[in-house]
């Protein structure tokens, strides 16, 4: 995957590891600590493209998210697969908790302008934006494609005009509307900053 040019930043391709920890109140002084420790070692590692820390305003106190870069995913699995790193994670365990969310699905439809993780919007904001793709979508499909297959039965019409939604919602209609709308959904007082 090439570099690219957003927002006037320039990103680098590669993956993304993303972990958050809820830290134990009295012990945010270790993390502090921990977290020079955990980006010395990043910063060492063969392929590593940066690491970022969030603390996000609101939400829950002591919630932090760790998002790490690399330029493959050979590089990032000998990272955290290391001696040191795994020892890291244990020192990590024993002052914070790692945090394991569940997500809708939907959120992988968006992106987050100048950092290739993903922290979704609002998710009114989320179904508002497919709302509006998926309504727009349909229409033109059934207009377009209506004289066609308008005698085929109804399992055989529902199974096509399916695919092609969410077929255009996922590779064309979601990345467009989330660069297009990046402003909106992702309000600059929210957006992470590099450590």
């Amino acid at each position: 995957m090439p570099d690219e040019q957003r927002g006037g930043v320039q990103l680098r391709a590669g993956v993304t590891f993303t972990v958050s920890r809820k830290i134990k109140p009295g012990h945010e002084a270790a993390f502090e600590s921990w977290g020079k420790k955990i980006i010395e070692l990043s910063a060492r590692a063969r392929g590593n493209l940066g690491v970022t820390i969030l603390t996000p305003d609101t939400g829950t106190p002591g919630l932090i998210y760790i998002i790490h870069r690399f330029t493959d995913e050979d590089s990032l699995f000998l990272w955290q697969s290391s001696p040191e790193v795994k020892k890291l994670v244990a020192e990590a365990d024993r002052f914070s908790t790692r945090l394991y969310e569940k997500a809708t699905g939907l959120e992988t439809w968006f992106t987050v302008p100048e950092l290739d993780a993903v922290i979704p919007p609002p998710r009114w904001k989320m179904f508002l934006v497919v709302f509006a793709a998926a309504a727009a979508i349909s229409f033109v499909l059934r207009t377009l494609l209506s004289p066609f297959i308008s005698g085929w039965p109804l399992a055989a019409t529902t199974v096509v005009y399916t695919a092609i939604l969410v077929a255009l919602l996922t590779y064309a209609a979601m990345p467009y509307l989330s660069r297009l709308l990046s402003s909106w959904l992702y309000p600059p007082k929210s957006r992470p900053v590099d450590r």
